[in-house]
C-alpha cells in the first residue's frame, strides 16, 4: 500500500533501472510500460518473490530479477535510477546507515535514488504499517525519520531533494530523491 506512482514519476523516460528489494517486480514492470525503461534490473532476498517477478515477466533480456542473500550487494554501476522501496524498515537498525551509505558509494555519479519508506514521524500510519508487516512478513520492523535518512545520504555523497509526505488508506510513506554526486 505504497504510492508507486509517486515513485515512477521521478524516473525520467528512457532510464535504466535498478529495484533493490523488489519483491514481485511490480515497480519494475510498470518502469517498463509507463516510462518505457530501456532496462530494469532488480534483486529480493526472497526467491519466492523473484519466481514470481519472473512468471510474468514479457520483456526478454530488458528485464531480470535475482534472488541475493542480504549480506550480498547488488552491483549498482551503469544505472541512472535505482529504487528502494519500503526496504529500509526491513534492515536491522543496526545496519540501516551503513546499508544506506553503500547504495549511493556504488551508484554511479549523476545517478538518482528514490527511496521510499515508512513515515516514522505519523504514529498512527508507523503504527498501522508495522502492524501491517507484523501480519504479512511475521516482523517488527524499524522505520527512520525521513529527516535522519536524509542527512546519512547527504553525508554518503546523495544530493538529496527535500522529503515528500504521502498518507494512503491508513498507511504514511515518505519519499527522498536525490543526485548521486
Amino acid at each position: 500500500m505504497c504510492p508507486l506512482t509517486q515513485v515512477l514519476a521521478e524516473i525520467p523516460l528512457g532510464a535504466t533501472l535498478y529495484d533493490i528489494g523488489c519483491g514481485a517486480g511490480v515497480p519494475m514492470h510498470l518502469a517498463l510500460r509507463f516510462r518505457q525503461a530501456r532496462m530494469v534490473r532488480g534483486s529480493d532476498i526472497s526467491s519466492n518473490a523473484i519466481a514470481a517477478a519472473t512468471s510474468f515477466a514479457r520483456h526478454g533480456e530488458r528485464f531480470q530479477a535475482m534472488c541475493l542473500p542480504a549480506e550480498e550487494q547488488p552491483a549498482l554501476s551503469g544505472f541512472d535510477v535505482v529504487v528502494l522501496i519500503d526496504v529500509l524498515h526491513h534492515v536491522p537498525p543496526a545496519v540501516q546507515q551503513d546499508f544506506l551509505r553503500s547504495i549511493v558509494r556504488r551508484m554511479d555519479r549523476g545517478a538518482r535514488l528514490v527511496l521510499l519508506d515508512i513515515d516514522r514521524d505519523a504514529f498512527a500510519r508507523r503504527c498501522c504499517n508495522q502492524h501491517h508487516d507484523l501480519l504479512l512478513s511475521r516482523e517488527w520492523v524499524h522505520p527512520m525519520r525521513a529527516d535522519d535518512v536524509r542527512v546519512i545520504l547527504d553525508h554518503a555523497g546523495l544530493q538529496s531533494e527535500e522529503p515528500q509526505r504521502f498518507k494512503t488508506l491508513w498507511y504514511g510513506h515518505y519519499l527522498i530523491a536525490g543526485t548521486r554526486l
